[in-house]
């Protein structure tokens, strides 16, 4: 990962709500071609407000956000979609009367139809139950197969960088191992990530790279396997394992 180039650089990050800091400062990178970035930390440290600004659904109070060498700290949020930016975002927030498919192809809105079909059959063969229930309504898939279907939305915009927030919130031990399992297909096959994610031990088994927050704050960084072996981390996010 080290020669690769950077994707995304953010610097100095801070965000307000109101007079309440947020975010204080916050740096990281992350790596074009396939890195996984792991951000841990409790409710409320600021992993989901740090998404929502790089997904420019927050303006950050101060700070650069440098997407592919462009500097996008002031671009819209249709037009970080456009660049290669894509959100699933936490409780997933599909349209639940409309069908698996058209929910699908929402994640497309800004591409040109004659290019879907491609997609469509590389995630029928990812997602093979949205296949089988594509006319289906999507307020009838389970928990884990509307996980499934808002990243398969994510997905038909070519993200070149995911952004996954608490992708395994609410599923069972088993669909949390699959989701897992696309999310490690996904890097390998050269998406980069960034993972906000309760479940802190699967995501730094997973991760090249961490970052512990701390009330907005960036207190702990390393690979994944450092931070899964801190004692710190340990204790207070991993059941002391």
């Amino acid at each position: 990962m080290t020669n690769r180039t950077d994707l995304l650089r953010v610097d100095g990050l801070t965000l307000h709500y109101g007079p309440i800091a947020a975010l204080h400062e916050v740096a990281l990178a992350v790596k074009a071609g396939g890195e996984l970035v792991a951000l841990i930390g409790a409710n409320g440290a600021g992993k989901s407000s740090f998404l929502r600004v790089i997904s420019g659904l927050h303006r950050q109070s101060a700070g650069r956000i440098t997407f592919n060498g462009r500097d996008i700290t002031f671009a819209a949020s249709h037009l970080r979609v456009a660049m290669g930016i894509c959100q699933v975002p936490e409780g997933r927030q599909i349209f639940s009367p409309l069908t698996v498919l058209d929910n699908i192809r929402l994640g497309a809105y800004r591409r040109k139809n004659s290019e879907l079909d491609t997609d469509l059959k590389k995630l029928w063969k990812m997602f093979p139950i949205l296949e089988e229930k594509k006319h289906l309504l999507a307020g009838g898939l389970s928990g884990g197969q509307q996980q499934m279907l808002a990243m398969a939305r994510a997905l038909l915009g070519r993200p070149q960088l995911l952004l996954l927030d608490e992708p395994s919130m609410g599923l069972a031990p088993l669909l949390v191992a699959e989701i897992f399992g696309i999310i490690k297909n996904l890097r390998e096959n050269g998406t980069s990530i960034i993972l906000v994610e309760q479940n802190a031990t699967q995501a730094l088994r997973l991760a090249d790279r961490a970052h512990l927050i701390e009330t907005g704050r960036i207190v702990l960084s390393g690979s994944g396997q450092d931070l899964l072996h801190d004692k710190r981390v340990q204790a207070a996010y991993l059941g002391g394992e």
